[in-house]
């Protein structure tokens, strides 16, 4: 999706959710090393957070049922809730960013009958 278009989708929800009366939820927050998508009843395709400039200034731009979906970069493991839902009170559930934790592996090696054998270990 091209910027302009996914940053229009943005205001046109902003405004629907106002209009309606609805609270909307404020940008859910990323880790570092992550992407964010976002996804939802008034949201008509996906939107990357690299779409577009998506509000981190708390404007109210998501509406409820929005669905924030978390993925960590290669060689990171998301610690946490992968995906986060907008409420009709303005927070996001459940509560906390995730975290994307430096994923690494280790390998044993040790002796088994008269024999090297080597262990994974993450």
């Amino acid at each position: 999706m091209e910027p302009r278009i996914a940053a229009l989708s943005i205001l046109l929800l902003l405004i629907l959710a106002v209009s309606q009366g609805a609270h909307g939820c404020g940008y859910p927050g990323a880790p570092a090393h992550s992407s964010v998508r976002f996804s939802g009843p008034s949201i008509e395709d996906v939107i990357d957070e690299e779409d577009g400039p998506i509000g981190r200034g708390g404007a109210d731009i998501f509406a409820p049922g929005t669905v924030a979906t978390y993925a960590c970069e290669r060689g990171f493991e998301l610690l946490g809730p992968g995906r986060r839902i907008c409420q009709a009170d303005g927070s996001w559930s459940p509560e906390g960013v995730p975290f994307c934790g430096e994923y690494f592996v280790r390998i044993y090696r040790f002796q088994s009958r008269n024999r090297d054998e080597y262990m994974r270990c993450t």
